[in-house]
């Protein structure tokens, strides 16, 4: 199996929307919810980069999770709302998301309430500030 590299607009346009993400639950006046561009979730667990979910971890991730199982997939970011995923973002710079991931992660996932966005690194790396509205695609 090849190792893909990271290229640093993957990277950056990473961590810029996780910082956007986290700063959005941070920064909420209300203690409850919080809202950034289109999206909006109950905050309790919080937002995470590269979490790998693996095949015996459970979709209530932190409750059941088990950190010796097989990585099954690692999305980009994750939101969580009510101790399950409810969005699931893929930076993409060279290569989507591929089809084998996104069957991953609707079988792991199935029965439960999430969607799943590819958001473009250029996109994110030409914006000046943080945009009100995210361009994206929805991939489940």
């Amino acid at each position: 199996m090849a190792i893909r590299l990271e290229s640093y607009k993957h990277l950056y346009a990473k961590r810029t929307l996780f910082e956007w993400l986290s700063n959005a639950e941070k920064e909420s006046p209300n203690n409850d919810y919080c809202n950034f561009a289109q999206f909006g979730w109950r905050k309790n667990y919080g937002v995470y980069m590269e979490l790998k979910f693996r095949d015996t971890s459970d979709v209530y991730f932190f409750e059941n999770g088990d950190s010796s199982g097989k990585i099954l997939f690692s999305p980009d970011i994750t939101v969580f709302q009510k101790g399950t995923p409810i969005y699931i973002f893929e930076i993409f710079h060279t290569h989507r998301c591929d089809a084998d991931k996104i069957a991953l992660m609707k079988e792991f996932f199935k029965g439960t309430i999430f969607e799943a966005y590819e958001v473009s690194a250029e996109y994110i790396l030409r914006q000046t500030s943080v945009p009100k509205y995210i361009m994206c695609e929805q991939i489940i």
